[in-house]
């Protein structure tokens, strides 16, 4: 069975790849170098881009193949995309709402018994019964109860951030794939460990009680020692890629080097990991922009900022944006490989993507062919939906 090839993106905490106008300035620059825009565009894939692509039909999620066929004939209530390394997609029962999981052929291998689930991610996933948090691995198995827990989030780099009520307020630590404590709860709130490197909150010391999020380390230490030219205490702070993070400070964001220090002398209104690139956006306009400065420390544009909203690169190249109330598809020179505008256009990858044509989900390949699924789409699934805008599934915590 050929199935539908698909990107999706590799998450970003709380960065948003595709947003409606917000806001976006032309970048200066100096001593620019030479662009590898196809290397800056390689991302890791949070699904397996060989698998059917669930979309909503009516009240009900099914998954189609790149010819639009229905694939396994089963109709669930929500559908998430299917995990990368463990071939599994998380689905909810119309019968009795529960839970459980199928595999690329339609059959249900983990059943359907949970109030709460989670995707898989490094072999294992959270689940939730009567109130209570246990740790299942891909075959279906129980790794470990985290009775006292009251939040997870996903393993990443053999960690996973839980929390439990500490004082009367719910408080974060992180725990291993064994059910060992690691870093023990003292954080407000916390996200997942990439490239060594872990952003947790603290309550600020202004009035408001505000959260501040600064980094640490798999020692549950601070990432940055206290020296001159090291930045703290950010409103937002986004995963390291790249050795290079996303972070917000006085309403504007920044790019942040693993030593604490801005890598780009100009702020920004949003900025979404791309790859080696950031899609940046100011003054209501999206381009992209190197992860690595001019000689002068200001930011290179890739693609100049011009387009209404946009979506992240794919692994072939393309890009969905928005411009004059159109989507249309850009490859790495900003050119247009597919000579037709839609709707709406989801990232593409492999061959195909998703587009929406006269209020019906149809699959678009590199070359502009249609082809119109056999049961009628009126999107892709709430999941992809997260995946397409935040690069993250919707699925990955309790």
């Amino acid at each position: 069975m050929k199935s539908l090839h698909l990107f999706l993106a590799t998450a970003i905490l709380g960065a948003t790849a595709f947003v409606l106008p917000s806001c976006s300035g032309n970048s200066s620059q100096q001593d620019e170098p030479v662009i590898d825009t196809t290397s800056q565009r390689s991302r890791p894939a949070q699904a397996n881009a060989d698998l059917p692509i669930p979309l909503l039909s009516g009240s009900n999620c099914l998954f189609v193949d790149e010819a639009g066929a229905d694939v396994f004939g089963k109709k669930f209530a929500e559908a998430s995309a299917f995990s990368e390394t463990d071939a599994l997609a998380l689905v909810r029962s119309h019968n009795d709402q529960k839970w459980g999981y199928i595999n690329p052929q339609g059959d249900v291998v983990i059943q359907e018994q949970y109030d709460a689930a989670t995707c898989f991610s490094e072999g294992f996933a959270w689940v939730k019964s009567a109130g209570k948090i246990s740790c299942i691995k891909a075959d279906g198995s129980k790794a470990f109860d985290l009775p006292n827990a009251v939040g997870v989030k996903n393993f990443s780099e053999g960690l996973a951030a839980f929390a439990q009520m500490v004082n009367g307020k719910k408080t974060w630590g992180f725990i291993d794939n064994a059910g060992n404590i690691k870093i023990a709860p003292a954080f407000a709130d916390a996200d997942k460990f990439s490239e060594g490197h872990a952003a947790v909150a603290t309550p600020g010391k202004n009035k408001s009680n505000q959260l501040v999020w600064n980094y640490i380390n798999t020692d549950g230490k601070s990432t940055y020692p206290d020296g001159a030219g090291v930045n703290r205490d950010f409103a937002q702070a986004n995963v390291f890629v790249n050795q290079t993070a996303a972070v917000k400070k006085g309403g504007k964001f920044y790019l942040l080097d693993e030593f604490g220090r801005y890598k780009v002398t100009q702020p920004y209104n949003n900025l979404t990991e791309n790859g080696m690139m950031f899609m940046a956006e100011n003054n209501g306009r999206w381009g992209w922009i190197s992860n690595e400065p001019d000689a002068a420390g200001h930011a290179v544009e890739v693609i100049k900022p011009q387009y209404d909203s946009a979506f992240l690169f794919g692994k072939n190249d393309f890009a969905a944006v928005k411009m004059n109330n159109e989507y249309i598809y850009i490859d790495g020179k900003g050119t247009q490989p597919i000579k037709a505008a839609f709707a709406k256009a989801y990232p593409f990858h492999g061959g195909h993507a998703c587009v929406l044509v006269n209020g019906n989900i149809q699959l678009i390949d590199t070359g502009g062919t249609l082809i119109i699924p056999a049961v009628y789409c009126s999107d892709v699934a709430r999941d992809l939906q997260r995946i397409f805008t935040t690069g993250r599934s919707m699925y990955e915590g309790l």
